[in-house]
């Protein structure tokens, strides 16, 4: 009898364990059939013009913000743990590069709430074409996932330089002074020697001139260079 009684006892606390169990399944959600209900928009600062269906010009050593709405359309809280990403190939969505994933604050959406918030990217890629695709750690109803909102097509190039850009300026600068010094150097070595060998041989060359012709005609001057009239006058009174 008493054996029956334990007996009894097992079986009526097994019954109560599997039931217990399977109402804990029941609870837990099926997201494959019950997905997350999270909307989220948003917009590049930087680019207010550009919409989901544009391709975005994107410019190395830059900083752009995304800009979010969120807005909570389940049944149960959603919160934001963090927030990254990813450039991915336009071609093969292979992840090119990772973006730097960050931890914020919590951000905590009751059913129904919306919020504001962004996200700082500063770029550093290969030049080339990418699919910009932001993602959120979440943590709903105990369970954590990743949340993708909609991806953006984007071309990243390398900054163009102004000519008043600071550093192009410098290393103008940089440059003139350069050459300045090697064209200094260049006549303290050779040009000021050169010039005064030039400089000696043309005085040499006219201090000559001058006796040649005069030695010639047997006068103190040179009478090529006076006029012809002259030159008779003096010839009629000898």
């Amino acid at each position: 009898m008493r054996f029956f009684k334990l007996l009894t006892g097992i079986v009526s606390l097994s019954s109560m364990a599997a039931a217990a169990a399977a109402a804990s399944d029941e609870e837990r959600r099926d997201f494959s059939v019950n997905p997350v209900k999270f909307e989220v928009e948003y917009v590049i600062k930087e680019r207010p013009d550009d919409t989901a269906n544009d391709v975005v010009d994107l410019f190395n050593e830059e900083s752009i913000t995304l800009a979010y709405t969120a807005t909570n359309h389940d049944e149960s809280q959603i919160v934001i743990l963090g927030i990254g990403g990813a450039f991915r190939d336009p071609n093969t969505n292979e992840i090119l590069t990772n973006i730097t994933a960050s931890s914020v604050d919590p951000i905590v959406f009751s059913p129904g709430q919306s919020q504001k918030f962004s996200q700082v990217i500063n770029l550093n890629l290969l030049t080339g074409s990418y699919i910009l695709t932001p993602n959120f750690y979440v943590s709903i109803d105990d369970e954590f996932m990743i949340i993708e909102p909609r991806s953006q097509l984007a071309t990243v190039s390398d900054l163009p330089i102004s000519l008043f850009n600071p550093k192009l300026l410098f290393l103008e600068l940089v440059l003139l002074a350069s050459f300045a010094g090697l064209g200094y150097l260049g006549y303290e070595l050779f040009g000021k020697s050169y010039f005064k060998k030039v400089s000696s041989v043309t005085k040499s060359t006219e201090k000559a001139s001058y006796p040649s012709a005069a030695a010639s005609t047997g006068k103190a001057y040179d009478s090529s260079w006076l006029p012809e009239g002259h030159v008779k006058k003096t010839k009629k009174k000898n």
